[in-house]
């Protein structure tokens, strides 16, 4: 379990508020989570791990409190936060090279593109929102 700052929340906050501007919520969460997909996005953007571990902590918290009184929008936000997470990480793992000193001197030949770490994250969050079970 990860300590959630205040800022997490806020980002869930956001992308809550954006996912009922953008979709239909009251309609089966099937067909809308992709648009909330969309909306939940920018949340995670330039986010470092521990940001975005707390973050998806706060979503998981925001599921498990949401799911007895709103079950599909607990399921749209669930199923609309694993296609993000999956998405950012196939996206980085497809076109984002990782250099771990990317930013040092310029006259230093770069070495080929190594394994980003942070895939290895958001797919461990991945995991950790599909073990979340709302009856």
């Amino acid at each position: 379990m990860y300590i959630v700052n205040e800022e997490s929340y806020e980002r869930v906050s956001t992308a809550v508020d954006e996912i009922r501007e953008a979709c239909e919520v009251g309609d089966d969460y099937m067909e809308w989570e992709d648009v909330a997909a969309s909306a939940i996005e920018p949340v995670f953007d330039e986010l470092d791990e521990e940001q975005l571990r707390m973050t998806v902590s706060a979503f998981i918290e925001y599921i498990n409190d949401t799911a007895d009184e709103d079950r599909n929008m607990a399921l749209g936000v669930k199923a609309a936060l694993i296609r993000c997470l999956k998405e950012k990480a196939d996206y980085m793992d497809t076109y984002v090279e990782y250099h771990e000193d990317s930013w040092d001197d310029e006259e230093v030949e770069k070495e080929e593109p190594q394994e980003n770490p942070y895939i290895d994250v958001l797919r461990e969050q991945v995991g950790r929102v599909q073990k979340v079970t709302i009856n």
